[in-house]
């Protein structure tokens, strides 16, 4: 629940530092909760959903490396091991280019993890 009234925008337009923090706020929150709930549906055997929700939550935040984690997890889990390697790929990519660092030693552990298909 908190994962979808947290996909809505907070006070789209308006510029005051307060409101600028509050999104901010707001943004993490929206990426913990679709974490969690991604979560969820990969133990309840959904990859497919988890994938989804994780997809949302790497594109709202593109640096969150553990939304990558998830995501990469969950289509492995929907048989897909080839787009989690992708994935992989575009997270690091991403994080080298914009920020001069390499994915973090959990996110190499889930690459390494789906590489010899566990």
């Amino acid at each position: 629940m908190a994962y979808h009234i947290l996909k809505r925008p907070f006070l789209p337009g308006e510029t005051c530092d307060w409101a600028v923090r509050q999104r901010e706020h707001l943004a993490g929150l929206f990426a913990r909760a679709g974490e969690c709930l991604a979560e969820t549906y990969i133990h309840n055997n959904e990859p497919a959903i988890a994938a989804d929700v994780a997809g949302q939550v790497v594109a709202a935040q593109p640096f969150r490396e553990t939304a990558y984690q998830i995501l990469m997890r969950a289509q492995a889990a929907a048989g897909n091991r080839a787009q989690a390697l992708r994935t992989y790929e575009d997270c690091k990519r991403r994080i080298s280019e914009n920020l001069g660092v390499h994915p973090s030693t959990g996110t190499e552990a889930v690459y390494l993890a789906i590489l010899r298909g566990r």
